[in-house]
This record gives structure tokens, C-alpha cells and sequence, in this order.
């Protein structure tokens, strides 16, 4: 009987501990149940917020098919459930403008990023027919630039050097003459053992530099063209990474008129080029865009750029091989050499010119003495002229300043 009066005594005293608790932390409840709601409406307003934003995403991406237009308005719904979308959208915008690295970046994202979206199985698609595309461009680049070549007419030509071998390509229907004047001294020997004499910072790796040694002087080769200027052809193509330049000088009598530490476009006067151009070309490591203009382009490096900028000053050119041309004559228009460039001694290009030695000094003999059984007489030294006298201003003697003594 005690034991059911004690149980009943526990269950009527639990209700009135439950009361007792929240009337005494009321308070803090109600907080907490402020608190939950606000989350709950938070959650409630932002998923209203991102449907809208993501109907309107929608929208947008039904209305454009640009990239920088799907760029931005990725920008602003990057966070709805249309964000897969538009990042594929936007891979094959860049797919369609031909930027196949770009679509690529894209398509990597939408992998990684979003796994569970079906849209990761689409983009798994395009990534590997993208991936055998550049496959297939690599492999057959070289038969699609010949043919491009064929089309063209392009002569090219492969210079051998001791480091390795680099392939050009020439710009005959934009600067004629200036090809015809290479591929003539090409197909002489002229550019055989030739070296390397200069690399320029503003042009680049300079080539065709004679030596004594060189089969073009020895025998005589291109005499006439070597000793005659090709005219300046101003054309529209620019200075870029493995451009190929003709080279001509400028007139020693041009002073640039320059502030100090400005840069060479700060120059007052416009330097005055010399009809100098021969043999010697340059190869462009850069784009510069500052000498675009005062130099002949006709042609380009399409293969071996590794082997331009391991070229150093000294670097023997082997020889230059004529592999296509058109079916004519290359015989350049010449013009009156202005400066004519020197013909210099190899190892000018490895080692500075000798000083002349210094003259001897005078041995020391005494008076009337003999060096190796010759009398010696010493040199007479004239005397020098008397040196005359300085005239000395009078000295005046002054007043005794003690006065008299009255007598």
C-alpha cells in the first residue's frame, strides 16, 4: 500500500516539475523558439529566392548563346540548380568559338564539381571527343600545314646548325624581293659556315655574319649581291615570336634626341635607315611592336623555336636547304649599297680584337756609355728659356702713429 501511495506521489510530482521548470527559464524558451522560427523562415525565404533566381537563370541561358554573356549571368546564379548547366552551356560556347582550352577547363569543372548531376555524363561525353579532336589535329597538323603551303606557294627552307635544325617559312606575296634576295644567296651556298653575331634584345638572334673562312668568300660567291642593298618593303606583318627580319642600318649621323632614362619611343627625330640590307637577317624572340614597321618580315619559324633561343653569339650556321619553291627565277631588284658591312676575322665572334703592344721604354745608359758595344749618346736636353722676373709693387714705409714729444 505505502508502495503505490509513493508512485502516485512521483507521477503527480513530475507534471509539476515540468511547470516548475518553465516557469522559472521561460524566458530563455521563449528565445529559443524566436530563434527557430527566424532559421525556419530564413530557410523557407532562401529556397523561395533560388527558385526565382534559378527560373530566371533559365530564362537568361534560353535567351544567349554568347560566352561573355553566359559568363555573367553564371556570375550572379552560380549558387541555384541551374549552375551545371550554364557551365556546360558556357563549354560549348567555347567549344563553337573554337576555344578548345577554355571548353576543356569547363568541362573538367562540371566533372569534378557536380557528380550527382546528369549533367556530369553529358560533359564526360564532349570531354573525350575533345580529347581525340586534339589527338587527331596534333597527328596530322604537319600534312595540314603542307597543304596549306601548296595552296599558298610558300618556299621553305631548314638551316642546320650545330645545335640543331629550325624550319622557315617565306612570305613571297608580301615581300617579293626581299625572298627573292634570301632564297638567291640560299641557293648560291652563301649562308654555308656563316655564325651567329649578335642577339639584340629589341630584334632578336642575328644571323648571316661572314667569316674569312666562309665558302661565300673564299670562292667568290654572290659577289654582286653581297656588295649591293635590296630597297626597304613596308608590309603589314608584325613583329612576333620567330617573325624573320631583314636587317639594315641606321645612319651614323642620327642623334636621338632623348630625355634621361626615357625610353627609345620618347626619340624627337625618326632615325634615318640606310639602303643597307644584303644578307644579314634576325629572327624576333618577342613580340615588339616598336620596330614593327622599320624592318622587312618575310617569314617565319614554323618549326625548331627551342633551338633559336639556344643560339649564342659565335654559333656556326651549317647551312641553309632550299626544301620548296615556286617554279621561277629569284633574281632580287638591287639598289646602291649605302654601308657596306665588313667582312670580319672569326674569332672576332669568340674573342675581343688584340690591343697593340706597348712601345718599348727607353733603355738607361750612362753618359758615354755603350749598350752591346754601340756608343750611346745621351740626349740633349735644350735648357729652358730664364724664367723673368716678377716686378714687386714699392713698399711704402708708414707714419710712426706715436706723436711728438712737446719740447
Amino acid at each position: 500500500m505505502m508502495d503505490n501511495t509513493e508512485n502516485q506521489t512521483q507521477e503527480q510530482s513530475f507534471p509539476a516539475k515540468v511547470s516548475e521548470f518553465i516557469r522559472t527559464r521561460q524566458n530563455v524558451i521563449f528565445f529559443i523558439l524566436l530563434a527557430a522560427g527566424l532559421v525556419a523562415a530564413l530557410l523557407i525565404w532562401r529556397n523561395y529566392r533560388i527558385n526565382q533566381m534559378s527560373l530566371k537563370a533559365w530564362y537568361d541561358m534560353s535567351k544567349t548563346q554568347q560566352a561573355e554573356a553566359l559568363q555573367g549571368i553564371l556570375q550572379v546564379h552560380n549558387i541555384t540548380n541551374a549552375a551545371p548547366f550554364l557551365h556546360y552551356q558556357l563549354a560549348n560556347a567555347y567549344f563553337d568559338d573554337e576555344k578548345y582550352a577554355e571548353a576543356k577547363k569547363e568541362y573538367e569543372y562540371i566533372i569534378e564539381k557536380y557528380p550527382d548531376s546528369p549533367v556530369r555524363e553529358w560533359a564526360n561525353r564532349r570531354l573525350n571527343a575533345l580529347r581525340v579532336n586534339e589527338q587527331w589535329m596534333a597527328s596530322d597538323l604537319t600534312n595540314h600545314l603542307n597543304e596549306l603551303r601548296k595552296e599558298r606557294g610558300l618556299p621553305v627552307l631548314t638551316a642546320k646548325t650545330r645545335k640543331g635544325e629550325f624550319e622557315m617559312e617565306l612570305y613571297q606575296d608580301e615581300s617579293p624581293n626581299t625572298v627573292a634576295n634570301f632564297l638567291y644567296l640560299a641557293q648560291q651556298g652563301f649562308y654555308k659556315q656563316t655564325a651567329v653575331y649578335e642577339i639584340k634584345p629589341d630584334l632578336g638572334v642575328c644571323f648571316g655574319y661572314r667569316t674569312v673562312t666562309s665558302p661565300a668568300i673564299s670562292s667568290g660567291i654572290s659577289t654582286e649581291t653581297a656588295l649591293s642593298a635590296i630597297p626597304f618593303e613596308k608590309n603589314s606583318l608584325k613583329h612576333q615570336e620567330g617573325s624573320i627580319g631583314m636587317l639594315r642600318q641606321i645612319d651614323p649621323a642620327y642623334a636621338p634626341v632623348r630625355a634621361a632614362g626615357a625610353p627609345a619611343s620618347a626619340d624627337k627625330e625618326e632615325p634615318k635607315y640606310l639602303n643597307s640590307a644584303t644578307y644579314r637577317f634576325y629572327i624576333s624572340t618577342r613580340t615588339n611592336p616598336d620596330i614593327d614597321g622599320k624592318y622587312t618580315i618575310f617569314g617565319r619559324v614554323t618549326k625548331g623555336m627551342d633551338i633559336i633561343r639556344q643560339l649564342a653569339r659565335g654559333d656556326e650556321n651549317v647551312d641553309v636547304i632550299l626544301n620548296w619553291k615556286r617554279e621561277q627565277e629569284y633574281k632580287p631588284q638591287t639598289v646602291e649599297l649605302q654601308m657596306e658591312e665588313p667582312v670580319i676575322s672569326p674569332t672576332w665572334l669568340f674573342t675581343p680584337p688584340p690591343q697593340p703592344p706597348l712601345p718599348p721604354l727607353p733603355a738607361e745608359v750612362p753618359p758615354g756609355g755603350t749598350k752591346e758595344g754601340v756608343p750611346m749618346t745621351p740626349p740633349q736636353i735644350a735648357p729652358l728659356p730664364p724664367t723673368p722676373p716678377v716686378p714687386m709693387p714699392p713698399n711704402p714705409v708708414p707714419p710712426d702713429p706715436t706723436p711728438p714729444t712737446p719740447r
